[in-house]
């Protein structure tokens, strides 16, 4: 496996994740580049890489320079950097990899479809990485570079790409959100929301073998007015998560089309 050397460009957390995983393939971090010197000195050390917050000073040595930052500031950095003859790759689902054509001829996308905090460990060897490239010999080097850490690898345009981070979004962010309305709920009657996490545990589990649409469950699915109603007056000392109570309720009902009844 061609081992390279790399320059991170950004410290979050995707950049975090990835500047880890990619030293322990074996390949050479040489730098870590953030406009906050301190979040890029912090990953450096961990990576034993140089740092810089200064773009005049980014290296321009290294063969493959993976843009980590987030959407907002990922053109505007384009417009800021020039790398001629270098692979130049970035990170996100809904930045067009045209986007980095002021950068290099040679460029591309790597993605990671994972939730990604600092200092929480991830089993990358399941984790989906979608490459898209410019050109084939591109394509084969984020193939290859993505295989050193994933065993996962699939192509995506951006298309895919968008239909996949909206779909994340769903199935990650607002679940998570929902938790947090849970925990909140609890709360409020001194529980906690571990009570939960066998509940949360089977949801998943089921998912794992059967389709979402077969397993679902709940007064919504079958049309339980009654309960919904006893939910929504509940809630009513809770006037955000009542709305948002209501549109998913709205919502299940018209997928399941289930007669209102009060059984089972």
């Amino acid at each position: 496996m061609t081992k390279h050397e790399i320059v991170v460009i950004g410290a979050g957390n995707v950049a975090y994740h990835l500047a880890h995983q990619f030293k322990n393939a074996g390949h050479s971090i040489l730098q870590i580049f953030s406009r906050t010197e301190a979040a890029a000195e912090f990953l450096a050390e961990e990576v034993q890489a140089a740092f810089t917050d200064d773009l005049e000073k980014l290296n321009t040595g290294a063969s493959l320079y993976v843009m980590a930052v987030n959407d907002d500031s990922l053109e505007e950095l384009a417009e800021e950097i020039y790398l001629p003859g270098k692979i130049v790759v970035h990170t996100s689902a809904i930045v067009p990899m045209e986007a980095l054509e002021p950068v290099s001829e040679k460029f591309g996308v790597f993605y990671p479809l994972q939730t990604m905090t600092k200092g929480h460990d991830l089993d990358f060897s399941e984790i989906p990485i979608f490459i898209e490239a410019e050109d084939e010999e591109v394509r084969k080097t984020l193939a290859q570079l993505a295989a050193s850490i994933s065993g996962n690898v699939q192509e995506a345009d951006f298309k895919k790409r968008k239909t996949l981070h909206i779909a994340a979004v769903f199935a990650n962010n607002f679940t998570n959100h929902l938790y947090h309305i849970s925990e909140t709920l609890l709360k409020c009657e001194g529980l906690q929301l571990e009570i939960l996490l066998p509940l949360i545990k089977e949801t998943v589990r089921k998912i794992n073998r059967n389709n979402p649409f077969d397993v679902q469950t709940g007064p919504a699915k079958r049309g339980d007015m009654k309960t919904v109603e006893e939910h929504l007056e509940y809630l009513n000392e809770f006037p955000e998560f009542r709305e948002i109570y209501l549109v998913l309720t709205e919502s299940l009902i018209s997928a399941y089309k289930k007669p209102i009844r009060d059984d089972e």
